[in-house]
Parts: C-alpha cells; structure tokens; sequence
C-alpha cells in the first residue's frame, strides 16, 4: 500500500469516526427520551451489542450511566451452551 493509499484511508476512518460519534449520540439521547417516558431501557444494551468493540462502547456505557438513573449496561457474551445472552438490567 502506498502513501496516497494509507492517507486516503486514514481520511475516510477519521470521517467515520466522527459520523458513527454523532449517530451514537444521538441514539443515545433518544433512548434516554424513551426510557423517561417509557421505563424502558431495553434500546440501550441493543446499542451497545451493535457497537463495534471500542473504547467508544465503554465511554458510551460510562455516559448513559453517569446521566440516567440506569444501573449500567454491558456487552452481551455468549457462552458456549445455549444460554440465553445476559446482560446488566435495572429495575
């Protein structure tokens, strides 16, 4: 790969980036919306399962926590039996 290349990609990740931290977001403050009115906080660990694994997830968790009364929320794991996925859930 040469120089024209990687700073063509390098252009490309930076704009990405900063879509993907406007969507996330803006996602975020939605679902926020969504629980007041809703009690429900579902959305948010859907979104934290479609993020790509990245310091953005754990900021993203520490900053919904930090602003909701929400306990937290985590990426999903799967086991190797056929458990359902958990994850952190408030009440």
């Amino acid at each position: 790969m040469d120089i024209k290349t990687i700073n063509s990609k390098i252009k490309s990740i930076k704009t990405r980036g900063k879509n993907l931290d406007k969507d996330i977001h803006e996602t975020g403050v939605a679902i926020m919306r969504h629980a007041a009115k809703h009690h429900d906080y579902s959305a948010a660990n859907r979104l934290v399962d479609a993020m790509p694994k990245s310091g953005r997830t754990k900021a993203f968790i520490k900053w919904f926590s930090d602003h909701t009364p929400y306990i937290g929320t985590k990426r999903k794991r799967r086991s190797n039996s056929r458990r359902t996925r958990t994850s952190v859930a408030s009440s």
